[in-house]
């Protein structure tokens, strides 16, 4: 497998459309680019709460002109510039992959986040929480990120976000230092 330095995995992580088989019911599949007026309707029901704002400030949208341009920011970001790409993770009925639940964002070492490294940040619709199911997609996600040569992942998380440390602590993530705004 050729790994890109720039990149610190397999290029083809950008250029082909993976999906990640998390469970019976959930797939972690990138945006419908044909679909983006919908694929945006289903950001704004998943991202527009108090805690995305608060924790994850960039991925929040107040209305559908908003979303439209997030979610054609993040095509963006994955086929021109290689710096992130969104999986959506999806309920299925077995088969067909049908709306967004949640999402994890990749960031890639040439995003502007300054960590030169992969990192990640995830959310998930309030209705799914509390049943397991971001723990299995992060999970899923980082052995395919693995699969794909990325050997190491990073994830910025509020001291106060105890859900989001609780689940990185359950995947092995190590604590590294604290950022504070004095």
């Amino acid at each position: 497998m050729a790994i890109d330095p720039k990149l610190k995995c397999n290029p083809e992580i950008f250029e082909k459309k993976f999906s990640i088989e998390v469970g019976p019911n959930i797939i972690l599949k990138p945006i419908f680019e044909e679909l983006v007026k919908m694929e945006s309707k289903f950001y704004l029901l998943n991202s527009k709460n108090e805690k995305v704002k608060k924790y994850i400030p960039f991925a929040y949208v107040e209305d559908e002109d908003s979303a439209l341009n997030k979610i054609n920011q993040f095509i963006m970001d994955t086929i021109a510039f290689k710096t992130s790409i969104l999986y959506c993770i999806r309920i299925t009925d077995g088969q067909i992959p049908m709306m967004p639940i949640g999402y994890i964002n990749l960031e890639s070492p040439l995003s502007p986040n300054g960590l030169n490294n992969w990192s990640l940040n995830f959310w998930l619709s309030e209705h799914y929480q509390n049943k397991n199911i971001m723990v299995a997609s992060v999970f899923n996600c980082l052995n395919f990120l693995k699969e794909m040569g990325v050997t190491t992942i990073k994830a910025i998380v509020d001291d106060d976000n105890f859900r989001s440390i609780k689940l990185l602590t359950k995947l092995d993530f190590e604590k590294e230092h604290n950022v504070s705004d004095k």
